[in-house]
């Protein structure tokens, strides 16, 4: 993504097939000293649903992603 998107989103695990909450939710309360193994086996990642701004200006609510991915500014990552 180029860094004048500013992207709106969640922090996300996937256990196979779904989302599972409990396991994010397990990663904020560990302790300091067991995050990083924590973090290997629950690896999370960042799942982005819209663009709150591009190149300073804000798109709008809802439209802001599809905005930048129409004039090529947002490329979906696979």
């Amino acid at each position: 993504m180029p860094p004048f998107v500013v992207p709106d989103g969640e922090a996300v695990i996937w256990n196979k097939d779904w989302l599972d909450f409990d396991a994010l939710q397990q990663r904020t309360v560990t302790s300091r000293a067991a995050l990083p193994t924590l973090a290997k086996e629950l690896p999370a990642s960042f799942a982005a649903f819209d663009v709150l701004a591009v190149a300073g200006q804000t798109p709008g609510p809802c439209r802001g992603f599809c905005a930048a991915a129409k004039d090529r500014k947002v490329h979906h990552a696979r």
